[in-house]
């Protein structure tokens, strides 16, 4: 199975909790910077887009189809649904930071990582309790009605996901499904494919009754019956997404863009610092967003289509594209900051020591700080500010 909470690298299991921190200390269980490198990109790319992976993800073609898969927040009705990361319980706050309620006295399991934590779907929140032998337990938004829905222990690095209606999980060296009040059911040997899938790979993305798989050797996509598995690129793949049928992903070997096994930008996008790796893609409105890091890590557009390309100018670590850009800055990662698609206007939403933005959802940005203890977990303390920059609080 491909852990989350530890890597496998040649039949040892490492803590990621430890290696993440620092490139360096990779370097020191590997000695081989190279193949370290790999997968401690993959993990971080990971880590920053697993809101995209971890919504509600609706199929177009196929409005029945949903698929959602465990994170650390969910935002619901004006609430925050989170788990704190000082105690590993499930809280709620309002938008603004206020009216903060304890939902569960259970402790979630989490190695520190976004990926981990709950599924909220409607009025239920799924989670693995690590109070009680890291089983799988549902509970109403409100704290009530809180009941076991399967006894076997949870693989915790592995964890769960919801697919239409019904929770696969991973214990023991098998696959179950069960409803969502816990009847066990069969495994068809479709649904094995679709877990044996799910189950290996890094990163998932839903798009036209079709789940994207990242893996080790490539990207994979297999039809949301469990038919049709084909690999879509080989190859070592920091990143991708998906638009318009096509896979946009960041390659390995050179660090470039590609689209559907072809390059198109022909500069690095990703930078080594020599302790992290900065830097990302995205996509919106028929244009590509960037960060060029054969450029002093400028952030450049350019057209899909016509490959037409300009240069917004701001410096980024870490960028989202959601109506105007929010980015982290790359000189001293002081700032966190809004500046319309074409770079003219800028100002300063947060400030702190930053790190990487997770997502902008809707009116809110999430992101993180460096941790206040150098030995905590290296993505550092969750924060969320409005994007007019009147309201920032820890989700703590």
């Amino acid at each position: 199975m491909c852990t989350i909470g530890l890597l496998k690298i040649e039949g040892i299991f490492y803590s990621l909790k430890n290696i993440i921190k620092k490139k360096n200390t990779f370097d020191e269980v590997i000695g081989m910077g190279k193949k370290v490198g790999f997968f401690l990109i993959i993990i971080i790319s990971v880590y920053l887009n697993f809101n995209t992976l971890a919504k509600t993800m609706i199929s177009k073609n196929y409005n029945e189809t949903k698929l959602l898969m465990p994170k650390m927040y969910f935002v619901n009705e004006g609430y925050i649904y989170y788990v704190s990361e000082n105690d590993g319980l499930i809280y709620k706050v309002r938008v603004d930071g206020k009216d903060k309620k304890q939902i569960t006295k259970d402790r979630v399991f989490t190695d520190g990582m976004l990926l981990s934590g709950m599924i909220m779907d409607g009025k239920f929140i799924y989670y693995i309790n690590e109070s009680d032998k890291n089983r799988l337990y549902r509970i109403n938004r409100d704290g009530t009605g809180k009941i076991c829905i399967a006894k076997r222990s949870l693989d915790i690095s592995d964890g769960f996901y919801l697919l239409n209606g019904y929770i696969y999980y991973f214990s023991g060296f098998n696959f179950f499904k069960i409803s969502i009040d816990g009847k066990e059911m069969k495994l068809t040997y479709r649904e094995r494919e679709i877990c044996q899938m799910y189950f290996n790979s890094f990163k998932k993305i839903l798009y036209n009754n079709y789940i994207y798989f990242l893996q080790r050797d490539g990207i994979y996509k297999i039809k949301i019956d469990g038919t049709n598995k084909c690999k879509v690129v080989s190859g070592g793949i920091y990143d991708f997404k998906v638009v318009n049928s096509s896979v946009f992903y960041i390659n390995e070997k050179d660090l470039c863009l590609y689209k559907d096994g072809k390059k198109i930008v022909n500069n690095r996008i990703l930078k080594d610092t020599g302790y992290e790796w900065i830097g990302n893609f995205d996509i919106s409105n028929e244009y590509i967003y960037y960060t060029n890091a054969d450029d002093d890590m400028k952030i450049y557009k350019m057209k899909i289509d016509t490959k037409e390309k300009s240069i917004i100018g701001v410096k980024a670590a870490s960028f989202k594209v959601n109506g105007n850009i929010y980015y982290i800055d790359s000189v001293d990662r002081t700032g966190l900051y809004n500046t319309d698609l074409n770079g003219k206007k800028n100002y300063e939403i947060a400030k702190g020591q930053l790190l990487y933005i997770y997502e902008v959802d809707n009116d809110l940005i999430f992101y993180s700080t460096y941790p206040e203890d150098e030995n905590d977990f290296y993505l550092g303390r969750c924060f969320v500010v409005q994007k007019n920059g009147k309201t920032a609080f820890e989700l703590n």
